[in-house]
């Protein structure tokens, strides 16, 4: 059984502390000088002494858990390395309104005894004056067996006043003091007296008081701690079976076994197991158990399925000597959870709530927690779309071990699907499966339909939010990571990337075109930009399919000719332009931006926008004018010519084109939106040949060359 502790935790200004191991102690004396911290002016510091941290809370910037080397002329609250020379240091803090430092040592008995007492002696030295307030400034010395580090704020801390620091000078405002010098530190002493039994661990921490007004600087150094220690006889709980927390523990009648620190033998009382679930109460005297050594077994315990136990015993049951032990009065300190017999499902194919499930699977399967046998009843795969169910019998799946195989699943393009199936239909020694009764529990759907083909592609993924990418739509066949939209486009704010990172597992994905028919096209060509960041190993290419209908897995996918993608470096956006697509335009097909990532090293980032495909090659003739792009797309085909316009505002623009000879044959105006614009313009009937485009507005006009065909 889980131990759950809950708090309400008011998070205003809150620090986090370093991590904190405990000095190990094995002989009766530690000491620390604090010699060891950085001395570096205002360079804020973690390099602590062994088993030491620091804990500030408060909203100032200086409230990082770590220090700065000072001399007391600083009245910023922190957390202090005090000193006037390089090697002779003091650890010490400044109190503030926000940031109230503490700092402390934990300490964990390794010594084979019971630490009895901690002698503790140290120097407290004040190295600034905060003013003459008459209220002294305090550290004060507070100490835990229960904590868990310094800044533990569920368990309890008590504290010592004979080993707090107050300030010894009262009578300067606002003025650095030597901490070193004997009118301006104090020796402190005190002892401690606790029960720290071997294994068990303190922590002490020095707590900077906040005052009214301006706060003192104080120190500690010179620190002398004497552990006391004594053999106690009490025997002490090491171990039980079940063990704590157990879960999965055989039912029937069992023995149940307490081992201790020390040889036992039987005194007076009670064992008492506790059923928590079903409330009900076992109870054992203790004269019916028998003793072995440190080892005591009570026989006899009727152990339930499925069922929460505690167990808890008088400290009188078992005694070292005239000493008892330390009984059990709670149902947390020894509980455990008994087997469930009835097998309980771990691993479901497809898994609940998958989506894009192929429709080639033929068949489901379930993993439980424990070798099954078929029982009586069905399966029943409901398809939630359409309202059919198939309903198979059990006998007709397939059993091995844990494994059920659920065959003759007849799975529909773009459809909810739930599992359901008969808890008789499987059990388990006798006991029969939870079954699934709900279309909650075990759910999924198919890829989806494809849509109908598109007979032109110019995606900029401008406005894309994944899992929609513009007109285009990912697979991932392995791995976690996915094509995304990426908020750094090519020539507007959007684009298509994928990063595999540092992954745990190698990733394949496809981002796979809308439905394609470019027949009507003369010579269709595939184009786009595309950028790499970071340095990697990954692959990536560009495929054609002609029969993807939306399981990537299962189509045929034929790799396009195009060069180069495997020598991208990270300087910046490059063009692919002029793929030819020629082989494929009779027919509907897909293309895809397939990137393979690997466990082996660090994948890098692919990143692809502005896929076209033209009629024609794209030209390499283009004009940038002021706020715009223009570049001619392929040539002019059956009187018409296109033309890609990327404006950074919308405006009018005058269109002029002429022959070789200067002849006007083309006089109009277009209009330009913000963004990416592509526009026809109708030629007259004039012959095959090179012409020039003359366009421009108010503010600027360039020229380029296409060619007629």
């Amino acid at each position: 059984m889980k131990k759950i502790i809950l708090a309400l935790l008011a998070i205003t200004t809150v620090g986090i502390a370093q991590a904190q191991t405990p000095v190990s102690i094995t002989g009766t004396t530690y000491t620390q000088n604090f010699n060891s911290l950085d001395s570096v002016t205002a360079v804020s510091s973690s390099n602590m002494p062994a088993g030491w941290s620091i804990y500030e809370k408060g909203t100032s910037a200086a409230v990082d858990q770590k220090y700065k080397a000072g001399t007391g002329s600083s009245n910023t609250g922190d957390t202090y390395s005090f000193g006037l020379s390089g090697n002779d240091r003091a650890l010490g803090s400044l109190c503030s309104s926000t940031n109230k430092p503490r700092y402390g040592v934990g300490f964990t008995n390794n010594t084979g005894s019971t630490i009895t007492s901690l002698a503790i002696s140290y120097t407290g030295e004040q190295w600034r004056s905060g003013d003459t307030a008459s209220v002294s400034d305090s550290l004060i010395l507070e100490y835990s067996t229960t904590a868990t580090s310094i800044n533990d704020t569920l368990s309890s801390w008590s504290q010592n006043y004979a080993l707090m620091f107050n300030s010894v000078i009262k009578n300067l405002s606002n003025t650095a003091l030597d901490g070193n010098l004997p009118a301006n530190r104090m020796a402190k002493n005190g002892t401690i007296n606790v029960t720290i039994p071997n294994g068990a661990t303190i922590f002490l921490r020095w707590d900077d008081v906040s005052i009214v007004g301006s706060d003192d600087c104080l120190a500690i150094d010179d620190l002398n701690i004497t552990f006391g220690t004594a053999v106690v006889s009490q025997p002490l709980m090491v171990s039980t079976t079940p063990i704590d927390n157990a879960t999965g523990v055989p039912i029937g009648t069992s023995n149940l076994t307490v081992t201790f620190d020390k040889n036992i033998t039987i005194g007076t009382g009670n064992i008492y197991v506790n059923n928590i679930t079903d409330a009900t109460q076992q109870t054992i005297a203790v004269g019916t158990t028998s003793v072995a050594g440190a080892t005591a077994t009570i026989p006899g315990v009727v152990l339930l399925a499925n069922k929460m136990y505690a167990v808890q015993f008088d400290s009188t049951c078992y005694k070292n000597g005239v000493y008892n032990g330390v009984g059990i009065y709670n149902n947390t300190a020894w509980n455990f959870q008994t087997l469930n017999p009835k097998p309980l499902i771990s691993t479901k194919t497809p898994a609940d709530n998958s989506t894009n499930v192929s429709i080639a699977t033929t068949s489901i399967s379930l993993v439980f927690d424990k070798n099954i046998a078929a029982g009586t009843g069905n399966i029943y795969v409901s398809n939630l779309t359409d309202v059919t169910a198939q309903t198979i019998a059990i006998g007709a799946c397939t059993i091995t071990g844990a494994n059920l195989t659920i065959p003759g699943v007849t799975l529909l393009v773009g459809k909810s699907y739930a599992v359901q199936y008969d808890s008789t239909a499987v059990n388990a020694n006798g006991y029969n499966a939870m079954g699934i009764y709900d279309t909650t529990t075990w759910n999924f759907s198919t890829v989806p339909p494809i849509a109908p083909p598109v007979n032109s592609l110019n995606e900029t993924f401008t406005g894309c939010l994944a899992p929609a990418l513009g007109a285009f739509t990912q697979t991932s066949l392995a791995g976690t990571q996915t094509w995304r939209c990426s908020t750094f486009g090519h020539n507007d704010a959007n684009a298509a990337y994928i990063n595999g990172g540092t992954t745990a597992s190698d990733n394949t994905d496809f981002l796979i075109s809308p439905t394609l028919n470019m027949s009507a096209m003369t010579n269709p060509m595939l184009s786009f930009w595309t950028k790499k960041r970071f340095y990697g190993t990954t692959s990536k290419e560009v495929y054609v399919s002609s029969n993807y209908t939306g399981d990537a897995s299962t189509a045929t996918w034929t790799l396009l000719n195009v060069t180069g993608l495997s020598a991208l470096d990270t300087t910046g956006w490059v063009a692919f332009n002029n793929t030819s697509l020629n082989a494929y335009k009779a027919n509907n097909f897909h293309i895809a931006f397939k990137y393979v990532g690997t466990v082996a090293g660090t994948n890098d980032e692919w990143t692809i926008d502005d896929v076209t495909i033209t009629d024609g090659p794209v030209s390499t003739s283009s004009v940038q004018l002021e706020n715009m792009n223009v570049a001619v797309l392929g040539t002019a085909n059956d009187g018409v010519l296109t033309i890609a316009i990327d404006s950074k505002s919308t405006s009018n623009y005058t269109v002029r084109i002429m022959d070789v000879l200067g002849n006007t044959i083309y006089n109009g105006a277009i209009q330009a939106s913000i963004g990416k614009n592509k526009h026809s313009i109708q030629l007259p009937a004039v012959s095959n040949g090179v012409y020039i485009m003359t366009i421009g507005n108010a503010t600027s006009r360039g020229s380029v060359k296409f060619s007629k065909q």
